[in-house]
């Protein structure tokens, strides 16, 4: 279940003004720490949000890493296995960008992921701060909207990533669903289209997930039959 109190800690809305980051990325990163038990930015008075310094320096973190990987040429991975197993939330979140371009650059032009990014894709999504930090950013960054196509699902090298760590990625992916579809009507019914647009694509790019694994995770059927019961 998805409760109230569950979206409460982090049901603030992210600040304007990061350059590159959707408006819903800040708001599921915080999600995603309250879920994790993880401490949230002091609220700030005057604007009744948490403070985003947080996620900005985050952010920022992450841009830097997939900017470092387009300089190196995209050749091979520049993220290490032994990086990916022991990647904090925050590290994953530039992981994430960086497996992400290379995700959405295969989709698109039909051609085949790498292995050696495909290990690192597998040890990322092993754990649970990784799955977090690669879902957070793939999920909600406008770039990689072609790595969920509505038609024909995510790319095989994903969807058995996914499918390899049942454990992990089931409740992952319901709660991300969960959240995002609260999520979209509290911003509709608030009137703030922005808002509800960004987790319109989070929650389009977790159904197209979803489908893509649904048939080989029976533990994702039980989260999913669990947050309508």
């Amino acid at each position: 279940h998805v409760s109230k109190g569950d979206v409460a800690p982090c049901y603030h809305r992210p600040a304007r003004g990061v350059d590159g980051a959707s408006p819903f990325h800040g708001f599921l990163l915080r999600c995603h720490r309250a879920h994790a038990g993880e401490p949230l930015p002091p609220a700030d008075p005057q604007i009744g949000t948490h403070n985003s310094i947080g996620w900005e320096q985050a952010w920022a973190g992450s841009r830097r890493g997939a900017d470092r990987a387009q300089d190196d040429g995209d050749k091979g991975s520049a993220i290490t296995v032994d990086e990916a197993l022991k990647a904090s939330f925050s590290q994953a979140q530039g992981m994430g960008i960086t497996l992400g371009g290379k995700l959405t650059r295969c989709t698109a032009a039909g051609e085949a992921f790498e292995e050696g990014d495909m290990q690192v894709l597998r040890a990322l999504l092993s754990h649970s701060d990784g799955a977090r930090g690669f879902y957070v950013t793939t999920l909600t960054m406008p770039e990689f909207q072609d790595a969920f196509p509505a038609k024909g699902g995510v790319v095989a090298p994903l969807a058995s990533a996914v499918s390899e760590h049942p454990k992990t990625n089931a409740k992952l992916l319901a709660m991300n669903l969960a959240m995002s579809t609260a999520t979209r009507l509290a911003h509709l019914a608030n009137g703030d289209e922005e808002f509800a647009e960004g987790s319109l694509v989070t929650q389009g790019r977790t159904k197209t997930l979803i489908s893509s694994v649904l048939s080989t995770m029976p533990q994702l059927d039980v989260e999913l039959r669990t947050l309508l019961a």
